[in-house]
């Protein structure tokens, strides 16, 4: 892979995603690019001549941050 991170996954994972939820084999390329996307937090995927630029985030936040974030900004 390239310093960008580029990643190109193999023609075997078409037709295995079926839904919303995925699930990630134990090996294989589709596990090497989740593995790749939680340690560098974003990715670039190519895909027939198209970029796409992956980010992972988790879907709950912390009962820190939700008390944080309904404190609100500044009045102005």
């Amino acid at each position: 892979m390239t310093e960008d991170e580029h990643f190109s996954p193999s023609d075997g994972t078409k037709g295995n995603i079926a839904g919303e939820e995925i699930t990630i084999p134990a090996e294989g390329d589709l596990r090497h690019f989740f593995e790749l996307l939680r340690e560098k937090g974003e990715v670039t995927v190519m895909a027939n001549g198209d970029h796409y630029t992956v980010r992972i985030a988790q879907k709950r936040i912390s009962g820190d941050a939700r008390k944080f974030l309904a404190r609100g900004g500044p009045a102005y």
